[in-house]
């Protein structure tokens, strides 16, 4: 399931992150979940990771991060994808769901984390695209965060707060600073309702998991999707 969730299923990572943490602790809640995720994979066979390209659009990489804040520890996600000048390019490259390896006691201290962790993974694929793709409007990482504080961190540097709550978030958010500073990454805030990276990070309702699917490229021509997609179309027009 890990291969799966890494090569052509971003709908299965946070599942995958899940079960892989309790391999040493396997008991029959996790065989119950496990059976549910493969019984989910058979029943959307016909759903595809779609890459779609507008002639013309000059590509710029895109690097959303996020993470959900919990006990014991958070979960992180993150996807590099490319993105053009229209809402229709998307191709995503590499994502990821994984169990934070500190305990982080603030929302800013998950999220720096994640920050941290989704830059340092996929800066080497970033500095691949560079030299193969030509075209690319951006020299520059573009880091998309929906936590205005950690943009306000990514921005300033350290924070004396962290210094004193949470150290090792407080030197992550240093690095990100730096590596802005010398201009590596460019952080930007983008909003929850966009944030691509949301589906990795947390349990999420039917609507708002269909939502995010088309968010990261999830296509599917069944009539059930499509019953599902207009239903959240639907609920973020009311909203």
């Amino acid at each position: 399931m890990a291969a799966r969730a890494a090569a052509a299923h971003p709908d299965v990572a946070l599942a995958a992150s899940a079960l892989g943490s309790r391999v040493a602790s396997w008991d029959k809640r996790c065989e119950a979940e496990l059976e549910r995720t493969a019984g989910y994979l058979v029943s959307t066979a016909e759903r595809r990771l779609r890459c779609s390209f507008r002639h013309g659009d000059r590509l710029s990489p895109s690097l959303y991060t996020d993470a959900d804040w919990a006990s014991p520890r958070s979960q992180s996600g993150y996807l590099l994808c490319l993105e053009g000048e229209s809402e229709s390019t998307l191709i995503p490259l590499l994502w990821g769901s994984k169990k934070q390896s500190i305990v982080a006691d603030s929302a800013a201290a998950s999220e720096t984390v994640a920050a941290h962790s989704g830059v340092k993974t996929a800066f080497p694929l970033f500095l691949s695209l560079k030299a193969i793709i030509g075209n690319l409007s951006e020299s520059a990482l573009r880091a998309k965060l929906d936590n205005r504080q950690v943009l306000a961190l990514v921005r300033k540097g350290e924070s004396d707060k962290l210094f004193f709550t949470c150290k090792s978030a407080n030197i992550r958010a240093n690095l990100l600073a730096e590596s802005a500073e010398r201009g590596i990454i460019a952080a930007e805030h983008v909003g929850t309702l966009h944030q691509r990276a949301d589906i990795f990070t947390k349990v999420q309702g039917r609507l708002l998991f269909e939502r995010n699917l088309d968010l990261i490229g999830i296509v599917g021509d069944d009539d059930r999707a499509k019953l599902w997609r207009a239903r959240a179309a639907a609920a973020e027009v009311a909203a």
